[in-house]
């Protein structure tokens, strides 16, 4: 059993702490090609060897009007009945008054004010998530300095990740390696994100071309520009003044997002939802992984595929493994910024094994 959790909440923040990551039996590693998660024991086969929650998650369009908003459970895995709906916003569906009360404490009530503002159309799932991981730091800012009601998935001194949004900005963004096209998407997600959090974003929507010219008035969107230092505030009049809320701060966080989210699957493994999980997204992928991911609602577990000894490294598989090695190297390089070839040619021998055997 990877261990218990402990629940609990103060200031309005729901906290989950994942014992699989603070007993001793993984921890995050840094090294010259960068972080990975390295496990301190002998672990076995099947053996779950990490339990994280979210920092922020979303249904998927298809799945918002047939699963639980806070939960991700459907009726039938709630026990059966009818989802409630939200009867201001009309958007999110909860499985019970408890869950529905228990989203509202976690930052539901922000958005529902801002999906009120932006009905009836509502934003796409990477604008809601980019906000909801804003709205936790706001809610975060406000405690008070060394609060440990913040998210604690990567608190663990051996995993290095920091606590609260510390534990999101760790991640990486590869801001340098993107084309221009998409730093110009990132960017008109940012825009509609920020007004999207500030109940700015109305109906009408955002014009495609706006979120660039707007983001392109404070600097170029190379990272090098003033716009880091300009506060949101002082172009757009909301409140909330924070550079980790400039144009270019939300465009970088999305490209991390676009890099380090997991895909939320069912049971059979159909989409559902995005979710940012920072432990889980310090695992490399490699194309003969030991370990893969699962999900029980939004909960993420990592389950090993094979006996692992202390000091491997623990690995996943990013991409459909099934496809040939240029369709995986291709889509690695467009996804997630690094090259299959890099690995060496012991890793070709391997994959090629792998791949054979596959199939």
């Amino acid at each position: 059993r990877a261990g218990s959790f402990g629940r609990w909440r103060r200031g309005g923040v729901d906290m989950v702490l994942s014992s699989a990551l603070a007993d001793g039996r993984v921890e995050v590693r840094t090294d010259s090609g960068g972080r990975k998660l390295v496990a301190l024991q002998r672990l076995r086969a099947g053996e779950i060897v990490l339990v994280a929650e979210p920092y922020a998650a979303v249904l998927d369009e298809a799945a918002r009007n047939v699963r639980c908003d806070h939960t991700f459970a459907t009726a039938g895995e709630a026990g059966g009945g009818s989802l409630l709906r939200c009867s201001i916003s009309k958007v999110a569906r909860y499985a019970s008054r408890e869950a529905q009360a228990a989203a509202w404490r976690s930052g539901y009530k922000e958005e529902c004010a801002a999906l009120v503002a932006c009905a009836p159309r509502v934003p796409p799932p990477t604008v809601r998530l980019a906000a909801r991981v804003l709205w936790r730091r706001r809610r975060e800012r406000s405690l008070a300095p060394g609060s440990d009601a913040v998210y604690a998935e990567a608190a663990c001194p051996k995993i290095g990740l920091g606590a609260g949004y510390d534990a999101v900005d760790a991640l990486v963004d590869h801001w340098g390696a993107l084309s221009d096209d998409e730093k110009a998407h990132c960017a008109q997600a940012a825009v509609a994100a920020l007004a999207f959090v500030d109940a700015r974003l109305t109906g009408k929507g955002i014009d495609e071309r706006s979120a660039v010219d707007d983001m392109e008035s404070t600097g170029s969107m190379d990272g090098t520009s003033h716009a880091d230092d300009v506060p949101y505030a002082n172009r757009t009049g909301a409140t909330n003044d924070h550079p980790h809320e400039t144009h270019l701060a939300v465009a970088k966080l999305i490209a991390k997002m676009s890099h380090n989210c997991h895909t939320i699957c069912d049971d059979e493994l159909n989409p559902v939802g995005l979710g940012l999980y920072p432990p889980a997204a310090t695992m490399n992928h490699s194309c003969v992984p030991n370990c893969c991911v699962t999900f029980k609602g939004k909960t993420l577990y990592v389950r090993c595929l094979s006996d692992c000894e202390s000091g491997t490294e623990l690995t996943i598989a990013y991409v459909e493994l099934c496809a040939p090695r240029e369709t995986r190297r291709n889509e690695l390089k467009k996804h997630y910024k690094f090259d299959l070839d890099d690995g060496g040619v012991e890793d070709v021998k391997k994959d090629t094994v792998a791949h054979s055997v596959a199939h």
